[in-house]
């Protein structure tokens, strides 16, 4: 019975020093670790223009995807000739200009000249300057001219309404159409540079704003965390200053166990700033972390 625990315990010895070994072997002539930290890659978002805040969309620890409006700033003059383009488009739709010229294209000429003359207010034009004509042939008085004049004042506002709906007119109303689009499309994209909008998906960090504040151009509004972007910082001895080149690849060992391959951007002052790109994991911010070299 003795004998058998004896074997047991050397079993479990020797697995011990097995794994000892295997992780000695992994290590083998590699530099000793340093401490460090990982927290997700801020950044500032910046605006492009300033103004005064009109709208704000999000709130500080929300979370936002590449291309979310996040404020927007006043532009009173632009948003008025915007209602106005979009007002006037809506007055008359681009589908009913194309059906309507279309549908006029396909009536033969001589079609089109039998139904002005059978239009009902140019037929009842032509009825009223009739009679009236031969009114003031037999009678000359200043009542029946008045009447003459006003039967040719309505056979011509007859025939000009009857021509507003011909090919020519509608033509003008499609090249209209088509320049209030470019318009519209144009002002658009003028108030789309008094939007900020989020560069990358992530989480708001810090947005300490409120509507009516003004700001100048290029002034920070927001700052956020970049998912899946994290940055290792440490500090690096005088020794180990070789080590720690921007461009080179390092590994950080997280508090889990997990390893992550790092880039180094930056070395100065004994400090070291390295980027991770890893989407899978989620260390809390200023967990410690070890650097190898």
């Amino acid at each position: 019975m003795i004998f058998r625990k004896r074997a047991v315990l050397a079993a479990g010895l020797l697995a011990c020093s097995a794994v000892a070994l295997s992780r000695l072997a992994a290590h083998a002539g590699r530099s000793p670790s340093i401490e460090g930290w990982i927290e997700p890659e801020a950044i500032p978002i910046v605006s492009p223009t300033g103004g005064r805040i009109e709208q704000i969309f999000v709130r500080q620890g929300d979370r936002v995807v590449a291309g979310q409006l996040l404020l927007r700033f006043e532009a009173l003059e632009l948003d008025a000739r915007l209602t106005r383009v979009r007002s006037t488009l809506r007055a008359v739709p681009g589908h009913f200009v194309e059906a309507t010229a279309s549908l006029f294209e396909r009536i033969p000429p001589n079609t089109m000249a039998r139904l002005m003359r059978t239009n009902p207010q140019i037929l009842a034009a032509e009825q009223e300057y009739a009679d009236a004509l031969a009114e003031s042939e037999r009678n000359p008085s200043a009542a029946c001219q008045a009447r003459l004049k006003r039967a040719e004042g309505q056979r011509a506002r007859a025939y000009q309404i009857a021509g507003e709906v011909g090919l020519d007119r509608l033509s003008a109303l499609r090249n209209l159409h088509d320049e209030g689009l470019e318009t519209l499309r144009w002002l658009e994209t003028q108030r789309k540079l008094f939007e900020v909008r989020a560069p990358a998906e992530g989480g708001i960090e810090l947005l300490d704003l409120k509507v009516g504040s003004v700001m100048l151009p290029l002034s920070p509004v927001a700052l956020m965390d970049v998912s899946g972007r994290f940055i290792v910082r440490a500090h690096v001895p005088e020794q180990r200053e070789r080590d720690a080149k921007p461009g080179r690849r390092i590994e950080a060992v997280l508090p889990g166990g997990g390893r992550v391959p790092a880039l180094v951007e930056s070395f100065e002052n004994h400090q070291l700033r390295a980027s991770v790109l890893n989407s899978l994991i989620s260390p809390a911010p200023g967990a410690k972390v070890q650097v190898f070299f």
